[in-house]
């Protein structure tokens, strides 16, 4: 067993995907939503204020040239709009959502992007659709997931970019 530590043990890894700290948060939502969260807090807490918030995993890697101008240019208002990959079937056995999410790059208004990285406050997780309890039982929860009912909840509107999964690489 590993723990994780910030100081205090927030979760504990034992090779199941869903274990549990104290508080009932996931240990991925301690890892990667909180290192979304702290960035963008970043973001807030400088003198700048940016049109656009770009959101990008630093192992993503787009097939393709993304001109979030052009992409942008073509709304009218993109005040409620996150801009992201997917829209494809997700590939089986990970089926946990009626279309994927790419979670690894999105781009967005601040505003947009505030609600898009607060995830990690969110005390408890969205409950699983039961359509796929199968997928849920075997593998856990899933940051996708939880990232678009997030986005719902939040009246924020997916457009994707790009709807084919060549259209970026993830260098792992």
């Amino acid at each position: 067993m590993n723990a994780f530590c910030a100081g205090e043990v927030v979760g504990i890894w034992t090779g199941e995907i869903r274990v549990f700290d104290g508080v009932g948060r996931n240990w991925l939502r301690k890892r990667q939503l909180w290192k979304m969260h702290q960035c963008n807090k970043m973001v807030q807490d400088s003198d700048k204020k940016y049109d656009i918030v770009i959101r990008s995993r630093f192992e993503f890697g787009p097939n393709i040239k993304i001109d979030v101008e052009a992409i942008v240019s073509k709304y009218k208002n993109i005040d409620n709009k996150v801009f992201l990959f997917g829209g494809w079937d997700c590939v089986p056995p990970m089926v946990f959502m009626d279309k994927f999410m790419c979670d690894g790059f999105a781009f967005g208004t601040p505003e947009v992007m505030d609600k898009f990285c607060l995830l990690y406050l969110q005390e408890q997780a969205y409950p699983y659709n039961p359509k796929y309890k199968e997928c849920w039982d075997k593998f856990g929860d899933n940051v996708e997931y939880q990232l678009q009912e997030h986005l719902k909840a939040n009246n924020i509107e997916i457009v994707y970019i790009g709807s084919k999964r060549s259209m970026y690489h993830l260098w792992r």
